[in-house]
């Protein structure tokens, strides 16, 4: 992927006369050779080209959300040709040509913004999907996702145009290989907070192409049940694999081509020392400024601070990426799956929970029985049929309980486990319902049945003949046989 820190930083504009002669721009340093300069176009132009190839090669990508890799991959070529526009156009000040200066400056801040947006919808994106997944699980394509993270990649950035416009005062320096600067701030927090977040995005890119490539060849696997080795893989794999590395390669040599530029023309000598504390406290005092902005009139100068609204929108950048995914469900799953999988390489087996089940265990698994029990001798009970194939199959008593009628109650028979009980007689539930089979007796052919009891008065010496969730059972003798 074009590595975004191919792109050197871009900060609050400062007047021309502020800037101290420490990093005022001769035309020596304008034309300043810096070894493999002649790559420098080259290299994040292949990276933007080997990533929209990826992205299209990646399974699923027309039936997917991909607002988070499109957007980055734009923004990465439109910081991409602003470099090479300012290149082979302007070496020096550009107060010649103010209004086209102006337009670079404002996209070049536009740019900074979407690649900073971009990359962290796409961060969430990456940690979203770190486990294998199939194909159709790679990219997730709720409504919900799609407009939130399009407003983050492309809304945002073109909202941070105004902060630029309003507080742009003078006109930008274009210097060869490096792009336009106002002001610098050449010391450690301005290399971590501007350059090394860029970088990082695209080699997070590269490693998410191996991430997606991995999760395509597990998924074939699983399909497939072979050895998803690269002989045996298909044009398409084949394709995958070679753009990932190829993307993540060019991507660590971008990056670390533009950290060795950065630092050849501007080495660590000459950067300023790091603020103190009490500058930094000072500096990062927003709500004062802000309240000040607002409410003092003499204070409107009609300018937005750019790093006021960069201290503000970056943290709910941040935690919009931490907030999204960081207490869902899925991440929970994501944590633990992590720490089994991490358990699993370093040879740490958990324990079986099959070997040892508790008694509070044991009543979890048989819940959906808990109202159904009684003292007594039981009997076969219909097999209810489990509910799904995690379900277990609860080994129920064997003989036959008597059926418990207390008044105003629900007619809910009760059922205690047993333990060493025998087999299952499991009752198809497609069958009609069996009828009662007495003795036939010559004296009573005539004589009509007797009509039955009614509901809820039946003796304590109950029928033989027990209704269980709506069937009949024929009653049984001491050995076991049914009655004919």
């Amino acid at each position: 992927m074009s590595p975004k820190g191919s792109f050197p930083m871009v900060l609050k504009t400062l007047p021309v006369a502020q800037l101290s002669a420490k990093h005022t721009l001769s035309p020596s340093n304008m034309t300043q050779s810096v070894g493999v300069s002649f790559l420098y176009p080259g290299i994040p132009i292949l990276c933007c080209f080997s990533t929209f190839l990826l992205v299209i090669l990646l399974p699923g990508f027309w039936k997917t959300r991909i607002f988070a890799l499109l957007a980055m991959v734009a923004w990465l070529i439109l910081g991409n040709l602003l470099v090479i526009i300012c290149m082979t156009r302007w070496r020096g000040n550009t107060d010649n040509v103010p209004i086209l200066a102006d337009i670079l400056a404002a996209l070049w801040y536009i740019w900074f913004v979407g690649a900073f947006a971009s990359m962290a919808a796409f961060t969430k994106f990456v940690w979203q999907r770190l486990q294998p997944m199939s194909a159709r699980q790679l990219y997730d394509n709720r409504r919900r996702n799609n407009i939130i993270d399009g407003c983050i990649t492309v809304l945002l950035p073109l909202l941070w145009y105004p902060t630029y416009f309003f507080s742009c005062p003078a006109r930008y320096y274009i210097v060869e290989d490096v792009g336009p600067f106002g002001g610098f701030w050449i010391s450690w927090p301005g290399f971590i907070l501007n350059i090394v977040p860029t970088c990082f995005s695209s080699i997070a890119m590269g490693i998410f192409s191996v991430l997606a490539l991995l999760s395509h060849l597990r998924s074939k696997r699983n399909k497939e049940d072979s050895n998803p080795s690269f002989e045996n893989a298909s044009v398409r794999t084949r394709k995958l694999l070679f753009f990932s590395f190829v993307t993540l390669l060019l991507s660590i040599t971008a990056f670390g081509l533009t950290v060795g530029k950065f630092l050849q023309y501007y080495p660590v000598s000459t950067w300023d020392p790091p603020p103190s504390m009490a500058e930094n406290i000072q500096s990062l005092q927003v709500v004062r400024y802000v309240d000040r902005y607002f409410m003092d009139s003499s204070f409107g100068t009609g300018m937005i601070e750019s790093s006021t609204s960069r201290l503000i929108i970056t943290p709910l950048l941040g935690v919009y990426v931490f907030a999204w995914f960081g207490f869902s469900a899925e991440a929970r799953n994501s944590y633990r799956k992590a720490v089994t999988e991490l358990a699993r390489l370093v040879n740490i087996k958990p324990r079986n929970a099959s070997t040892k089940i508790s008694k509070t265990k044991w009543e979890s698994l048989i819940s959906p029985f808990n109202h159904y029990q009684v003292s007594g001798n039981h009997g076969a009970t219909p097999y209810l049929g489990a509910p799904s194939k995690k379900s277990y199959d609860v080994r129920l008593p064997s003989e036959p309980a008597p059926v418990y009628r207390p008044d105003n109650s629900d007619d809910v028979i009760d059922i205690k486990q047993v333990e060493n009980s025998g087999p299952l007689n499991r009752l198809s539930s497609h069958k009609p319902p069996l009828r009662p089979l007495a003795l036939e007796d010559p004296s009573r052919e005539s004589s009509p049945p007797p009509p039955p009891p009614p509901q809820g008065t039946a003796p304590n010496n109950a029928s033989p003949y027990e209704e269980i969730y709506g069937r009949e059972v024929h009653p049984r003798q001491a050995n076991g046989k049914r009655l004919k």
